[in-house]
């Protein structure tokens, strides 16, 4: 089946069976429900997975979580967005929703997502915090279960959208940290991110390989993939100049090149993240929303004026291949 087929198959189904849902939630009817809707759950993609919670104005939710999967994520876009709409009893969410703490237990263990400490460092040029996480039980789960009861603690605490959008690396400590911060302080800087880092930035950063080879390169680095998860597509761009001797172009090509560089940038419907200036080319990655449409004619237009441009189009909604700097 596919995706498409899938996705309308959920929704016709959950509109003849959607009540059955809310008066389990509602009244402790029976779950006879569960099996169907995990099948159908599987049928849009096999790594989707689902979660009933309270809701915000409705009287309880939905959430088809991709576990972080970009590619993923893009589907439980489309599944969301082509259903009937939040209502007074259900609302339906991309990510799993973040409880601000619970406890979770898996294996005979326990956790309190509370009680864990948190090793944090500041990544300003990315907008990210680096955290470590810890907590005493640990020290006695098999490997794979102390994975499990961080990555679901962090979006149990945080929320799914928010430990991908404002978590960097992240990483399971062994001992608890020197100057750790609870739970409830990692919280109020999460929820506190947006108003410390309301913009998007560039950050220039230049390279030199064990050649002496020396590159530049502007990056959006701050840029956030649950902000524009719909630029599914790459629009690689390479402009070959004449090097100057040291990789770079000569004088009177470089106005050109960046002039040219910054009306792609300008182009509505184009989310430019990342130029690469080196070795006689300048690269430059820009995101669109599929293969078509008028950013994709808009820039084509733009470097048809180039002599010796080239272009690459090709499907990547995770941002794959580019390169992580």
């Amino acid at each position: 089946m596919s995706t498409a087929a899938g996705i309308a198959e959920f929704w016709s189904w959950w509109t003849v069976n959607a009540h059955r849902m809310a008066a389990t939630f509602d009244s402790g009817a029976p779950t006879d429900w569960i099996d169907e809707l995990s099948a159908r759950v599987s049928a849009i993609h096999p790594d989707l997975e689902w979660e009933f919670g309270k809701g915000r104005t409705a009287r309880h939710h939905l959430a088809l979580a991709s576990g972080g999967d970009p590619v993923v994520r893009v589907l439980a876009e489309r599944w969301r967005s082509r259903g009937p709409g939040d209502d007074e009893v259900f609302e339906f969410y991309t990510a799993r929703q973040g409880l601000g703490g619970g406890v979770l237990r898996m294996n005979g263990m326990e956790v309190d997502v509370r009680e864990m400490t948190f090793a944090v460092e500041l990544d300003a040029p990315r907008q990210r915090f680096d955290v470590g996480v810890w907590h005493p039980v640990f020290a006695a789960a098999p490997a794979d279960v102390a994975d499990r009861f961080l990555w679901v603690g962090l979006d149990n605490l945080l929320g799914e959208d928010n430990v991908t959008t404002w978590l960097g690396r992240i990483e399971r400590l062994e001992q608890a940290p020197e100057d750790g911060v609870p739970a409830e302080q990692l919280l109020a800087w999460v929820n506190g991110a947006l108003e410390r880092w309301p913009e998007e930035t560039l950050t220039g950063l230049r390279s030199q390989d064990e050649s002496g080879e020396v590159r530049l390169f502007t990056a959006n680095l701050s840029a956030k993939f649950l902000r524009h998860c719909a630029f599914d597509t790459l629009y690689l761009v390479c402009l070959p100049f004449t090097d100057r001797g040291d990789g770079f172009p000569v004088e009177e090509e470089m106005d050109r090149i960046y002039a040219l560089s910054e009306a792609m940038t300008g182009v509505e419907g184009a989310l430019s993240l990342l130029s690469i200036t080196g070795g006689g080319e300048r690269l430059q990655y820009i995101y669109l929303q599929g293969e078509t449409g008028p950013a994709r004619r808009s820039l084509d237009a733009l470097v048809a004026g180039y002599d010796g441009a080239r272009v690459t189009v090709s499907y990547d909604p995770g941002w794959r291949q580019m390169p992580r700097l």
